[in-house]
């Protein structure tokens, strides 16, 4: 997906089962997706959650959602171990992943 163009919409449960719409969270103001590979591999785990910068991610004005192609169950873990501040979306059918022409 190019900068400044239109993301592709989408509808998915996060780590709490809320369904999620691109299109109504816009409504609410700007959107933050953030892709990663792994939940739970050692590198993925200490970059998520202390080098990427999360807290920098949750003072923005926006909603944050972290995405990867693990299944919801998994993610819920993560998301739980990590003590995210912020939902986490289970990708495992890759749906995102291709709509936003992303490599995994």
């Amino acid at each position: 997906v190019a900068v400044n163009s239109k993301a592709p919409g989408f509808k998915a449960k996060d780590t709490d089962g809320n369904v999620l719409e691109l299109g109504e969270l816009c409504r609410s103001g700007p959107v933050v997706l953030v892709f990663y590979p792994k939940a739970f591999s050692l590198a993925e785990r200490f970059k998520f959650a202390r080098t990427v910068g999360v807290e920098e991610f949750c003072r923005l004005p926006a909603t944050v959602l972290g995405v990867s192609t693990d299944g919801q169950w998994l993610q819920s873990r993560f998301h739980s171990a990590c003590d995210l501040p912020f939902p986490l979306i289970g990708d495992g059918g890759k749906e995102l992943v291709n709509d936003y022409g992303l490599r995994t």
